[in-house]
């Protein structure tokens, strides 16, 4: 397998890692403007923030398995092709 397929799930892996932390500090730069144009407290987006994360932690198994009978297993099986190509 060339280095260039093998480096593809790493690196992707990677760039969700960094997006989620910079998003995650974000918050807390932009937390009291935001609060400020929608006239509540601050406590009031970062309980919004927090109830995002927590829906997101409920709902992440019921996506993978959906992903997973959909069509999931059968692509990493190679079943079904990918579209585009690996390179």
């Amino acid at each position: 397998m060339p280095l260039r397929s093998r480096l593809i799930v790493p690196v992707l892996g990677l760039g969700q890692v960094v997006a989620f932390a910079s998003s995650y500090y974000l918050l807390g730069v932009l937390a009291d403007p935001m609060a400020r144009t929608m006239r509540l407290e601050p406590s009031a987006v970062f309980t919004a923030l927090s109830a995002a994360f927590l829906i997101s932690a409920m709902l992440s198994p019921w996506a993978g398995d959906g992903s997973n009978a959909a069509a999931g297993v059968a692509c990493w099986h190679g079943r079904i092709s990918p579209s585009p190509p690996p390179c």
